[in-house]
């Protein structure tokens, strides 16, 4: 196979039920080895992206391919491709090491070699003693890791998860993220990652495709996704956002002149060729807002702080504009401004740390 094929792509993946289209010509590209995560929000489209993956539903139009070969009509068991679900699904009355081998036993796998590879999946996943037990006696994370064992002990060429974490408590999730990832890169498999948790995209993932309506929005590292959204969509799903409309006064060499409310904004790329009068969204994440009680050299924007709040390792301050805007800003700046709830503060912000989409959700990138 070309290293410049592709070892799984969607070519325009359709799919409709009871008349609805849930789908929209989706098309996606994976490497060989990549770990990409699908995110969006419930009723996006992950899971039935995944099921047409895994052959366990039937696109309406469009292509599956694995390594160039169209396996659109293949059944599960033919597609090299399993699949680890958020349920665990254990056989309860199995031990550990025989939930692992079930299907190298259905495959009819000589014994010395479904010992041999239980015993490396074991390894694999930090359980070398736990081959005994049963499901019942192991942890929320232990359980998930058995089902991941049984899933790549039959080494597929991809490995689909669907929320595979989404029933552990957030510090279990954590350290199985973790876990997770290390184990994705010791066998080397290419992984496709269902999740709607933004941060457990952000912090696995080789790639993130976020999906809205059936759509995927914008496609790209987690830094590219984080740093420079394409949409609305992608720049209000992912991290703590203030979108503000924002007018563009001048546009020229590559540069736009922003203007929101009467208050001139500094000058920012021009990644979407806008236009003079063109209606825009300015992207600040709220943790990259400079406050200060007193007014600062250069730019700055004045607000009223409308409420200082307690955010565990942050502080959270809820501020209004003259005309009645709110910002969020995030981190340990905000704690400065102790005791001036209702006076009036600063804001500020470095250019380079934001960014501008569209005022709309399906304006493509230029």
């Amino acid at each position: 196979m070309s290293e410049t094929i592709p070892l799984l792509q969607l070519e325009n993946i359709s799919m409709t039920y009871s008349g609805t289209e849930v789908l929209h010509s989706i098309s996606l590209s994976v490497r060989k080895g990549e770990f990409l995560t699908l995110l969006g929000p419930s009723g996006c489209g992950k899971t039935t992206t995944l099921r047409i993956i895994a052959g366990l539903a039937q696109q309406t139009s469009g292509r599956v391919l694995l390594d160039g070969k169209d396996i659109s009509q293949l059944p599960p068991e033919k597609r090299e491709v399993n699949t680890v679900f958020q349920s665990y699904a254990l056989f309860p009355h199995m031990s550990v090491e025989k939930n692992i081998a079930y299907g190298l036993r259905l495959r009819r796998t000589p014994a010395a070699e479904i010992k041999a590879r239980v015993a490396e999946m074991l390894s694999l996943i930090r359980l070398p003693e736990y081959g005994k037990r049963m499901p019942s006696e192991l942890s929320g994370g232990q359980r998930q890791r058995v089902a991941i064992a049984r899933a790549l002990i039959l080494r597929p060429r991809v490995l689909l998860l669907d929320e595979p974490l989404g029933a552990l408590d957030l510090q279990l999730r954590r350290q199985m993220q973790q876990e997770l990832k290390e184990i994705q890169k010791e066998v080397g498999i290419t992984f496709i990652y269902i999740t709607h948790d933004q941060e457990e995209a952000l912090n696995m993932s080789d790639t993130i495709a976020v999906m809205n309506a059936g759509r995927f929005e914008q496609i790209g590292s987690p830094s590219e996704v984080y740093e420079s959204p394409k949409t609305l969509f992608t720049a209000g799903f992912i991290g703590q956002s203030n979108l503000l409309e924002c007018s563009v006064k001048a546009a020229e060499n590559g540069v736009v002149s922003l203007e929101m409310d009467g208050e001139a904004l500094p000058a920012m790329p021009n990644r979407f060729d806008f236009r003079a009068g063109d209606r825009v969204r300015l992207v600040l994440r709220s943790e990259r807002i400079k406050c200060c009680a007193e007014k600062p050299d250069g730019f700055s924007i004045p607000v009223t702080l409308s409420a200082l709040r307690y955010a565990g390792s942050s502080m959270r301050a809820i501020l209004t504009t003259g005309q009645g805007r709110e910002i969020t800003a995030l981190g340990h700046e905000p704690a400065r401004l102790a005791g001036m709830e209702g006076k009036t503060v600063y804001i500020a912000f470095d250019a380079d740390e934001a960014c501008l989409v569209p005022d709309k959700k399906d304006v493509d990138e230029k």
